[in-house]
């Protein structure tokens, strides 16, 4: 078990914290950015969707959006589209459990069973009722399979299943643990690595594998800058 979960936690280090869609705008787990008719950006709320060329609507990967009939088809079988939704701005703020004790940008505070903070590697996570692992925002535990669920939003009677994620104790409020350059840091518990275009992201771990960096960039936080 304990293998199994140390497998994921390298996993997740590239899927975590929601869909970044650049330094400034997210959108949640499980969703995709979509650019707006003004330049800005929107959340499609499905998986690695299919942006609309209207700019206001998606569909469900693999499918073609209809902008006549206002359909997501797939062969001869046809879907009502979905309307996207503002993104997310980025907040650099950690996350406070209490007074004293705090998680990274993007995580959220569960409480473990001795009753100490512990952190989820993602934004609005769900803590499961083992107080050892979470979930994603609109996912549910599945203890007896390790699993989170949740009914797909196109197809009813599918289920979307993703393993457990496992949490990581939370510790004192701190700033830079690990310095990027003299101008940049990432949170305690989050590690500095390079994007494709080569600036600073931070990866939701303290201790990660560093490549591909094709594998990172899309899900990284914005680093802080140090102040004097």
């Amino acid at each position: 078990g304990m293998v199994i979960l140390k497998l994921f936690a390298t996993f997740f280090c590239f899927i975590a914290s929601g869909v970044q869609c650049d330094d400034t705008r997210s959108c949640a787990d499980g969703s995709t950015c979509c650019k707006t008719r003004a330049g800005g950006w929107a959340c499609c709320p499905l998986p690695k969707a299919v942006c609309c060329d209207d700019h206001e609507h998606c569909c469900p990967e693999d499918t073609t959006c209809d902008l006549a009939a206002g359909t997501c088809d797939q062969g001869g079988f046809s879907v009502p589209w979905l309307k996207k939704v503002p993104a997310l701005v980025n907040e650099p703020n950690e996350e406070k459990c209490d007074d004293e004790t705090s998680c990274p940008d993007g995580s959220t505070c569960c409480k473990l069973s001795t009753g100490d903070w512990a952190c989820c590697p993602l934004p609005h996570g769900v803590c499961c009722n083992d107080q050892e692992h979470c979930c994603p925002q609109g996912y549910q535990c599945n203890m007896q399979t390790s699993t989170c669920e949740r009914q797909s939003l196109v197809f009813p009677w599918v289920f979307q299943k993703a393993p457990l994620y496992s949490l990581s104790a939370a510790s004192p409020d701190s700033r830079g643990n690990d310095k990027c350059d003299d101008q940049h840091y990432c949170s305690d518990q989050q590690t500095c690595c390079k994007t494709a275009a080569g600036t600073w992201g931070c990866c939701p771990y303290s201790k990660v594998t560093r490549d591909p960096v094709k594998h990172i960039e899309a899900t990284l936080n914005v680093p802080e800058w140090i102040s004097d």
